[in-house]
């Protein structure tokens, strides 16, 4: 009976985490951009706090069918997961605190990692034969690495326009004041 109240707690926490990701995802995207543009629902930092809660979901679903955990340093019980879950956010949070290139490394990385086991997990869930989960789950922590590295070169590009512009109407403007005359 314990562990059924523990695994309805879990649900709960989850689906509060899983909100948490949609309103926060929402309330960004409208505070930080004009009415006319629109950004995408997951931008780096919702991806890899999607694949947090991904993969402590999907580990809770894997041993709720009996799988075994086979990373020592993880507790399995509903709360562990959630408090690994929690950290794993607060470790997206602190990526604010770093400069650009290694707050995309850990984006990336966290996204990659955490996203893999979450396939890996339901891989295992559905009983896939080995080494199928673990194949399906470095698949997509590769998809996710070049997906989130697209994103990443696109905005670069974005960026340069956006500054040779400015520029170019820097120039403009000294050129209109150098023919302005006396």
């Amino acid at each position: 009976m314990n562990t059924l109240n523990e695994y309805l707690f879990a649900v709960k926490i989850s689906i509060v985490l899983m909100a948490y990701v949609l309103i926060h995802s929402t309330i960004a995207s409208a505070q930080q951009l004009p009415v006319t543009q629109s950004e995408p629902l997951l931008t780096p930092e919702n991806s890899a706090i999607a694949a947090a809660v991904a993969d402590g979901l999907t580990t809770n679903l894997g041993l709720s069918v009996g799988a075994v955990e086979t990373n020592p340093a993880i507790w399995t019980s509903p709360i562990g997961l959630i408090a690994l879950t929690g950290i794993k956010i607060g470790l997206v949070k602190y990526s604010d605190n770093l400069p650009v290139p290694e707050k995309r490394f850990v984006l990336k990385s966290a996204s990659s990692i955490w996203s893999g086991a979450a396939i890996n997990n339901i891989g295992v869930y559905l009983a896939a034969p080995p080494p199928m989960p673990v194949i399906m789950g470095l698949i997509m922590g590769v998809v996710a690495w070049m997906n989130m590295e697209t994103k990443y070169q696109t905005e670069d590009i974005l960026i340069a326009a956006r500054q040779k512009q400015l520029q170019l109407i820097g120039e403009s403007l000294a050129d209109m004041q150098g023919f302005a005359g006396p």
